[in-house]
């Protein structure tokens, strides 16, 4: 038991210094959120450069988003083993600064494999072009009555 708690906590430690650092890079300069605290039961607290509590309820959805998307990045660089990464709709509730942060610094180096399911509206012909190096195999998804979907191969 010991020894298990002592992985947790430095597997814990492990995860909240990779998870500022990943939320540094994806967030830019953020005037809010200077730390983020994983506590032993791994809830996130969050604190301001003076050290007090930022309250959960006041952070916007965007911010929420992208502590989300460094957690997964933070998890993933702690894990032994090399998984892919799936996600949907991966730029909503995020400004047009922090989308590009997302596809030049998140995507490109989350895992060796990543899958994103964008809605049409989210990845338009320059956010394309961000990523067009990191692009193996494009497809197009079409659902039009929400009953069944055809796949195809875009070149």
């Amino acid at each position: 038991a010991d020894f298990r708690d002592k992985l947790r906590k430095r597997k814990k430690n492990k995860i909240e210094q990779s998870l500022n650092e990943k939320f540094r890079i994806l967030m830019g300069s953020n005037e809010r959120i200077k730390n983020i605290q994983v506590d032993d039961s791994f809830t996130l607290e969050y604190f301001d450069e003076n050290g007090d509590r930022v309250g959960r309820a006041s952070i916007s959805a965007g911010t929420k988003q992208l502590v989300a998307t460094s957690l997964l990045w933070a998890l993933n660089a702690a894990s032994d083993k090399s998984i892919p990464v799936v996600i949907d709709t991966p730029l909503a509730r995020i400004d047009k600064n922090h989308q590009d942060s997302l596809l030049l610094n998140y995507y490109p180096n989350v895992a060796g494999q990543i899958i994103i399911l964008p809605t049409d509206s989210e990845i338009d012909k320059a956010k394309l072009k961000l990523i067009r190096p990191y692009i193996y195999r494009q497809y197009l998804l079409d659902n039009p009555d929400g009953k069944s979907t055809t796949i195809q191969l875009n070149k």
